[in-house]
């Protein structure tokens, strides 16, 4: 798959499957564009209670690396699967979430 990089002194600071710009990264970052095997895994929504009567949607997986439960941030407009990075694992760990309710 190729991904979108971002890195600034040697260190990752982003990857995306679209795009990205220049606008919201220090002026010392360098992009390039990279081919990467990234496994698909399967996730599950679950609601987080945020007060007030409010409630958010996370996507909770298994990271195929570290065999850890991950989670990530839900938004309406996210793709399904959704890309995500696996917390405990940094930027090592890029996944294609499949996710259902």
């Amino acid at each position: 798959m190729k991904l979108y990089r971002v890195t600034d002194e040697g260190r990752t600071l982003y990857l995306s499957p679209e795009p990205v710009t220049a606008d919201d990264f220090p002026p010392s970052s360098v992009f390039d564009e990279v081919q990467l095997e990234v496994p698909v895994v399967d996730g599950v929504i679950h609601y987080w209670d945020g007060g007030g009567g409010k409630s958010y949607p996370h996507i909770h997986y298994l990271c195929p690396r570290c065999t850890k439960v991950q989670n990530t941030d839900l938004y309406p407009d996210d793709p399904n699967p959704r890309f995500a990075i696996c917390d405990a694992c940094a930027w090592d760990s890029l996944v294609w979430i499949r996710w259902k309710h």
